[in-house]
């Protein structure tokens, strides 16, 4: 089995433990674990840091969702921080500044990050930054979705980008405290990255940067979403 997912149940952290037992066996080929809204807390995060720090084949780690509080985010970190985690799919909501932290001590496997419903605020944001910076950064997808940002932490993301921009493909700000100026950050990353990236901002879809007309309407069929849509070039 290579996909497990659990989410919605009633897990706790009991059911993690034994999830754990069968994680570190050798002959598991796990690589997807989701737990999203399984009533977790903070005590299932010691289970979940030694496997990741394990012989594992896991690649995806869902989380969102659940009440693990600081000290168990805390915990997780230690697994994240091995040179044994190779995971390259993170979610997790309601985290703290320790995760970003803790995700520049090992950054060369991770493709996707969703740091969603999380306030960053200037620390957790410094250290997301310092890991976009970092040259063995490949990260190709970033959710951020109501993390309070504002347009002076958009424009220090935005500055870490432009240092490393080759591997970014999507980029999810919706939600947060960003206007024209923020806008206008974002609009030069792309036109400095030549790249087709996509944001959302009060209640307008933003392309920027577009090859051709027939990729714009592919695109957009693909967000399902009813709102009026802007279309702009970075050219």
């Amino acid at each position: 089995m290579k996909d497990l997912d659990m989410s919605n149940n009633n897990l706790q952290d009991s059911g993690v433990k034994k999830l754990q037992n069968g994680l570190e066996n050798t002959n598991c080929t796990l690589e997807k674990l989701r737990l999203n809204k399984c009533n977790l807390t903070d005590k299932s995060c010691s289970a979940l840091a030694a496997v990741l720090g394990s012989d594992t084949n896991l690649k995806e780690l869902n989380m969102n969702n659940n009440n693990l509080q600081d000290s168990g985010v805390k915990l997780l970190c230690s697994g994240l921080k091995s040179v044994k985690c190779e995971l390259e799919i993170l979610r997790l909501s309601n985290c703290c500044s320790a995760l970003t932290s803790a995700l520049k001590s090992n950054p060369s496997h991770l493709r996707e990050l969703s740091l969603s419903e999380n306030k960053l605020g200037d620390s957790g944001v410094k250290n997301l930054s310092d890991l976009l910076m970092n040259p063995q950064c490949k990260l190709e997808i970033l959710h951020l979705c109501e993390c309070s940002i504002t347009e002076e932490q958009c424009l220090i993301l935005t500055s870490a980008l432009k240092s490393n921009p080759s591997h970014l493909r999507e980029l999810d700000l919706s939600e947060n405290k960003i206007e024209n100026k923020g806008v206008n950050y974002l609009s030069f990353l792309i036109f400095y990255q030549k790249q087709f990236i996509h944001f959302q901002y009060n209640g307008f879809i933003h392309v920027l940067n577009v090859l051709n007309l027939k990729q714009i309407f592919s695109f957009i069929q693909k967000l399902h979403v009813n709102a009026d849509v802007c279309i702009k070039s970075a050219f």
